[in-house]
């Protein structure tokens, strides 16, 4: 009778790195571009709103400046 011999041991195989230095570079190169979108954004979005507290500044003051002249004219 002939004895087999297992060959196979699983500390042979390739195994995958899911945390190599690639994988790493990559999702940290997704995570800044994801920041810089955010940025961007912000920063439209921001501009936008400085621009519209600006024209309401604008009106604020016009009208501000209605109001004193007609309240001047109701007592002269």
């Amino acid at each position: 009778m002939s004895q087999q011999i297992n060959l196979y041991n699983p500390l042979f195989l390739r195994k995958q790195k899911y945390f190599s230095a690639r994988t790493m570079l990559q999702s940290l190169g997704l995570i800044a571009v994801g920041l810089l979108a955010l940025y961007a954004y912000a920063l439209v979005q921001t501009r936008g709103l400085e621009r519209l507290a600006k024209s309401y500044a604008d009106q604020l003051s016009v009208q501000r400046a209605q109001l004193v002249a007609l309240s001047g004219q109701g007592r002269g």
